[in-house]
């Protein structure tokens, strides 16, 4: 079989490990071998990874505001939503607000940042990796992107 290279790069939910990450992107590369041996495929190598995130606001605001950009009514929907949930009636009436998405203003940006800074969040590490699966892929529980799954 021989060299195993594989490149990757996918963003991943960081949320779990800390709020304020949210989604960031982990990118990288996997050098290895792969050699077959009886009924076995022995896998080994180093995967080289590389993370980035740009931090920017703790409660996720910019994010929100994109979403809203995405498709305004969005906004109004929500309104409507929740008008209806507290029992306040339907909530705003009439057509929906038009949003200038070029209009970001300071005030927003400060309120955004909530007294931070916005900075870029980077890291780099590897890791060793040693398998050894059966070349029969009905009788293993490994998935192969390339072939989609078991």
């Amino acid at each position: 079989m021989g060299d195993l290279p594989y490149d990757f790069e996918a963003p991943y939910d960081f949320e779990g490990v800390e709020f304020s990450h949210g989604d960031a992107t982990v990118q990288g590369r996997f050098s290895g071998t792969a050699m077959v041996s009886g009924d076995m495929v022995q896998i080994e190598g180093v995967a080289r990874f590389r993370f980035k995130d740009y931090f920017t606001d703790p409660v996720d605001l910019r994010e929100f505001s994109a979403w809203l950009r995405e498709r305004p009514d969005r906004f109004w929907r929500l309104l409507q939503t929740v008008g209806d949930l507290v029992g306040i009636g339907g909530g705003p009436q009439g057509a929906p607000l038009e949003i200038d998405e070029n209009d970001v203003s300071s005030i927003f940006m400060a309120v955004s940042e909530m007294g931070g800074t916005s900075y870029i969040i980077t890291g780099e590490w590897e890791a060793h990796f040693r398998a050894a699966v059966h070349r029969e892929r009905n009788r293993s529980h490994y998935w192969d992107p390339n072939l989609g799954s078991p």
